[in-house]
């Protein structure tokens, strides 16, 4: 599909400059360049919030890592269910997973380092 003229032409829509990564890992690592950047800017008393839809066990570990190793702590979670069984994305997935999970997390230090 080429929804317009010029329209890139590739096998796959993951680059190196984003967070998706095929192993946990690369994941790990990626993730917490952006949670660093995150804790480095959350003003004292902030915190982040997110939501992460992940089915592999490896995916949830490597989300907790990069949280641990950026200086945040998960303090709260909530599962929701997040679309509907019908989704195309989900439809195709390996392990499907109709779950997203809000993650709440606090800087080790409360704020801006």
């Amino acid at each position: 599909m080429h929804p317009y003229q010029g329209y890139p032409d590739m096998p796959s829509t993951r680059s190196a400059q984003e967070v998706q990564n095929a192993t946990p890992d690369g994941f790990q690592a990626t993730a917490a360049r952006v949670w660093r950047e995150c804790h480095r800017i959350l003003k004292p008393g902030g915190c982040l919030l997110f939501s992460f839809h992940q089915s592999q066990t490896a995916g949830w570990c490597a989300l907790m890592r990069s949280l641990s190793d950026a200086g945040f702590t998960v303090t709260a979670t909530r599962a929701i269910i997040a679309e509907v069984a019908t989704s195309l994305a989900k439809n195709a997935a390996v392990e499907p997973n109709r779950i997203d999970v809000i993650v709440l997390g606090r800087g080790s230090s409360g704020g801006k380092r």
